[in-house]
């Protein structure tokens, strides 16, 4: 796989800067199946290639978002377009829902908003803003080596605030108990993929049965959750 240099010094997100992963030596060798490293690496080169991976993984969803969105404005009326679409979810492994949502943000974030310093999460939370508020805390949250978290509390106050001070106004209550977001999304993530790719289409009554015994055990913890809202409530009142 050929690699050129990437200009790191650069701000534009545009087809010079990103995608292509650069070797910058024989040290490193990049393929589709991975990557590996001679013997003789140095650490600045492995550190220097790290840098350029997490590039190329903040610049893939606004690419995906940006050919999305293209595909969209200009085929809308075509019936296959759809049907394409739904072959790249099973493409990238992305569920509809992802795919959606980094369109959403592609299409709210023009290229000349965007940093090539600042994650996607970063640039999810500007989205809403207007144009030069987008700007503006992006280059903030850059110039202050901002979290996603601390990048959203400043945003919410008004004014940059530190990572200190983003902890100290964070309620104590906020996820001080284990919940089942991660379980139940993990859950929803399983059904969309395999709800996009065809996949219980292909499924004999029997084997959907299979399946839905399988998440008995979801509706009886439901259930039961049910039950005890009730009696606390009841206690309550």
């Amino acid at each position: 796989m050929n690699i050129r240099k990437i200009d790191n010094t650069s701000t534009d997100m545009s087809e010079n800067t990103i995608i292509d992963i650069v070797n910058e030596s024989n040290n490193i060798n990049v393929s589709e199946l991975g990557v590996t490293f001679s013997e003789s690496a140095t650490i600045e080169e492995w550190e220097r290639f790290g840098e350029q991976i997490g590039r190329v993984v903040n610049s893939s969803q606004f690419i995906i978002g940006d050919w999305l969105n293209f595909g969209r404005d200009k085929w809308q009326n075509r019936e296959e377009l759809q049907e394409r679409i739904e072959i790249a979810e099973r493409n990238t492994g992305l569920d509809a829902r992802s795919l959606q949502n980094y369109a959403s943000i592609a299409r709210r974030i023009p290229m000349e908003n965007r940093s090539v310093n600042c994650s996607f999460d970063m640039h999810r939370s500007v989205a809403k803003l207007d144009s030069d508020d987008q700007k503006k805390w992006l280059k903030v949250a850059d110039e202050r080596n901002m979290t996603t978290r601390v990048l959203k509390a400043s945003i919410k106050a008004g004014k940059p605030i530190t990572k200190e001070e983003q902890k100290s106004s964070q309620p104590e209550s906020v996820h001080t108990y284990d919940d089942c977001v991660v379980f139940v999304h993990n859950i929803f993530r399983w059904y969309t993929r395999k709800k996009n790719a065809g996949y219980f289409d292909k499924l004999s009554v029997e084997q959907l049965v299979f399946q839905r015994d399988k998440l008995k055990s979801v509706a009886e913890i439901y259930n039961e959750f049910n039950s005890m809202i009730r009696e606390k409530q009841k206690w309550e009142n």
